[in-house]
């Protein structure tokens, strides 16, 4: 009897610590929901994408589905989201310049994956791909809303003048507002290519992913590139607070049942 009174009382206060830790938490998400609905602005994605034809017909198929596919399936409820798209090769293309929601994913989605890159396919004209989405992305609020860029490509901007384009478009987004800059890069780190977006481009963190941190380049192949574009999209939009918070407070009863199961054994 000593025993099972020893485990009860034990019992009992690991419930309260538990639940003193649940309120805490608790408390914590409305605190922090609540600064995060009075700071929330519209987020802008840009995104520029590489179709160049030193990416061959079927490695663009996979670019082309795998960014329409990780764009559909990204959870867009958690705020208000502005979705830029355009390619670039020899010169640029215009994709897709709108908002983009839980509503409309799919069909945004299925735009991208069906993008024609039909005679861009000879250069590398990053600089003009940036400097069309400066014209698109709308920069008119860069204290409340967020901007972000984000580069798929697989080389070095071709001709060169396009690197030095490049780097004046992004330093121009950068006075406008631009929060980010970051890139999957289909290759291989320590290339050319790679080490021009690295030491160039992205921003304000320039480091090597994992983790997706604002101003990531991630080095990807192309079975590997819709994996990198999924995490982007979660880095993009989050997961909301409440889901966050509540999966935080099942963790947290979870431990607790575990550590009474343990100590009734």
């Amino acid at each position: 009897f000593e025993g099972r009174s020893a485990d009860l009382l034990m019992a009992g206060r690991g419930f309260v610590s538990m639940r003193r830790t649940i309120i805490v938490v608790a408390a914590m998400a409305l605190v922090l929901g609540a600064a995060g609905a009075a700071e929330a602005g519209t987020v802008h994605l840009g995104i520029a994408v590489d179709a160049s034809g030193s990416i061959t017909s079927s490695e663009f198929q996979t670019v082309r589905t795998g960014l329409g596919d990780a764009i559909a399936a990204a959870e867009w409820g958690g705020g208000t989201y502005q979705l830029s798209i355009i390619m670039f090769g020899d010169g640029v293309r215009f994709v897709y310049d709108g908002a983009i929601s839980n509503a409309n994913k799919v069909a945004v989605g299925a735009t991208v994956s069906a993008m024609d890159r039909t005679g861009l396919t000879n250069y590398t004209h990053l600089g003009s791909g940036i400097q069309y989405l400066n014209s698109l992305v709308d920069f008119s609020d860069p204290i409340n809303d967020t901007h972000i860029y984000n580069v798929i490509t697989d080389g070095y901007p071709n001709p060169s003048s396009q690197a030095t384009l490049a780097i004046n478009a992004r330093n121009a987004a950068i006075s406008a507002g631009l929060d980010e800059l970051s890139s999957e890069y289909i290759g291989s780190v320590g290339e050319t290519g790679y080490n021009f977006m690295l030491n160039n481009m992205v921003f304000p963190n320039a480091a090597p992913a994992p983790p997706y941190d604002p101003g990531f380049i991630v080095a990807v192949n192309y079975n590997t590139l819709r994996a990198a574009l999924d995490s982007k999209l979660l880095a993009v939009t989050g997961v909301p607070l409440p889901s966050a918070a509540w999966l935080g407070l099942m963790m947290l009863g979870g431990l607790g049942a575990a550590r009474l199961r343990r100590r009734r054994k």
